[in-house]
């Protein structure tokens, strides 16, 4: 069976990247220059960054890692 949630390791970490202040936020698409949505700070979390797919500027590709993130954890996408 599949995971359609993250462990509560996973969350705890999750959530405390979304407080610490090392991602700046931004809406509508997982990174940009402006900073990161929560799902792209999930992916940065927890797909290894060879297995990120990136653009050419080196930000996370995607609205949605199940359409862009194929490495992404079965419960984020």
């Amino acid at each position: 069976m599949e995971n359609t949630r993250p462990t509560k390791q996973e969350a705890r970490k999750w959530a405390k990247a979304l407080r610490s202040g090392k991602y700046k936020q931004t809406t509508d698409i997982m990174q940009n220059d402006e900073g990161y949505c929560p799902l792209g700070v999930a992916c940065d979390l927890f797909i290894p960054r060879e297995r990120l797919e990136l653009t050419r500027s080196g930000f996370i590709i995607g609205e949605l890692p199940e359409l862009n993130q194929p490495f992404a954890p079965s419960w984020l996408q």
